[in-house]
């Protein structure tokens, strides 16, 4: 059995390529990939809230509860589904969010979810955050207006604290 020199010599060549493209694209470290450039930073808005009622609790009268059976009876009933939430975000004076969300869950009795990002450029900038939790057809429950100075490749992220009634940026 006898080897063929050029045949040999084409198998080490794409061996040598093969090689190469792993060594250099398979490294963790290159080449560098930078998700956002040297002057920009992020803004992510990552909000869970669970608005209120669609409709407010009833307060029933005695002859409603004696008509229920006995482990069925409390004072009040409410309904489970929730209003939608709305949120919306001025990024220095420019709209940057607005968003209507549904509630979660089979009934709609969850929460409304908003997860969203956004590349800024670094430096001083006014974020102007709005949420709209109740069942009025205009304005907002919560406003609030942060001054944000984010460093360059750094990270802004929004939540909101339903015990502090406002928005929170870290």
């Amino acid at each position: 059995m006898s080897v063929n020199p050029l045949k040999l010599a084409g198998q080490v060549l794409v061996a040598g390529l093969v090689m190469a493209f792993i060594g250099t694209f398979g490294s963790s470290n290159a080449p560098a990939y930078r998700y956002f450039g040297p002057d920009e930073a992020m803004l992510k808005i990552s909000v869970t809230h669970a608005s209120q009622r669609k409709d407010p609790c009833h307060k029933r009268s005695a002859e409603e509860l004696a008509k229920l059976p006995p482990n069925m009876r409390a004072a009040q009933q409410c309904s489970r589904e929730r209003v939608p939430v709305l949120l919306e975000a001025d990024f220095d004076g420019k709209p940057l969010l607005s968003r209507l969300r549904q509630p979660s869950g089979l009934s709609k009795d969850g929460a409304s979810t908003f997860y969203h990002y956004f590349r800024i450029p670094a430096g001083a900038h006014t974020l102007t955050l709005r949420m709209r939790e109740s069942a009025r057809t205009e304005g907002f429950d919560y406003v609030d207006e942060y001054k944000l100075d984010v460093e360059p490749l750094g990270l802004a992220v929004v939540n909101f604290s339903r015990e502090d009634q406002h928005f929170i940026i870290r």
